[in-house]
């Protein structure tokens, strides 16, 4: 517990947030996919959105009391504006869209769990718990 919470504080000094899951199915297993890019296009029941106008659309609409919902277009089919609801994830800071019909929450590509092990390698790489010197320095200690 006291690591996964030293590695919690290292990656939040570093910038990162840990994708954690909201929900789960009755197995345990993770209904979230990191899928959405900044190529997709999302129609809701009065216009349309690029992923990063998502998040001032869902202001917006929130700000007028009401749910900003979009079609299933995005994934390649569907056209009822009432299928899918648009939320921020507040433990991934960032976007979300969640489909009622497969129960599936989708998230930005760039939120992937990948990013994560980029982070991993780069603190490997960068040690800030390394005490010794780099190779071929001087490894005498006062």
């Amino acid at each position: 517990m006291a690591a996964r919470d030293l590695f919690d504080e290292i990656a939040q000094a570093a910038g990162l947030t840990a994708i954690k899951a909201e929900r789960t199915q009755g197995n345990g297993a993770t209904r979230v996919v990191y899928d959405l890019t900044d190529d997709m296009v999302f129609e809701s029941s009065d216009s349309t959105h690029r992923l990063n106008e998502l998040e001032d659309a869902l202001s917006a609409a929130q700000h007028e009391g009401r749910d900003l919902r979009v079609t299933s277009s995005f994934l390649g089919h569907g056209t009822n504006p009432t299928k899918c609801g648009v939320g921020y994830a507040r433990r991934s800071r960032c976007i979300c869209i969640h489909d009622f019909e497969t129960e599936l929450t989708h998230l930005p590509a760039s939120r992937a769990p990948v990013a994560r092990f980029e982070f991993l390698r780069r603190l490997q790489e960068e040690n800030p718990f390394n005490t010794t010197t780099p190779k071929g320095g001087n490894n005498d200690r006062v």
